[in-house]
């Protein structure tokens, strides 16, 4: 999970979520520090998340029914999504 690079604080799991979906900065809790997220784990979050929605939804759908075609799409993707917290990392844009 990642840290402050300030003071060391962890950042909360839910929070890094948050931000993941519009790649917005994290101010540490404790220190007020700005932290960015980089662009190998722009690359990562997208890799884990929307990459598998798209093939299993247009190229590995194995199912007739578009309705449980999106149901397990859409699994996927959050569950992709609920993995990025702990493999992005930010750096530290101002203090």
């Amino acid at each position: 999970m990642t840290k402050c690079d300030c003071c060391s604080n962890p950042f909360k799991w839910g929070e890094i979520l948050k931000k993941n979906f519009i790649y917005g900065p994290i101010t540490c809790r404790n220190c007020n520090c700005v932290h960015k997220i980089d662009v190998p784990s722009r690359f990562l979050t997208t890799l884990f998340s929307v990459v598998p929605f798209l093939l299993f939804g247009m190229i590995l759908s194995p199912f007739h029914n578009i309705f449980f075609t999106i149901v397990v799409a859409l699994l996927i993707f959050v569950s992709g999504m609920l993995v990025t917290p702990f493999v992005v990392n930010y750096k530290l844009v101002s203090k």
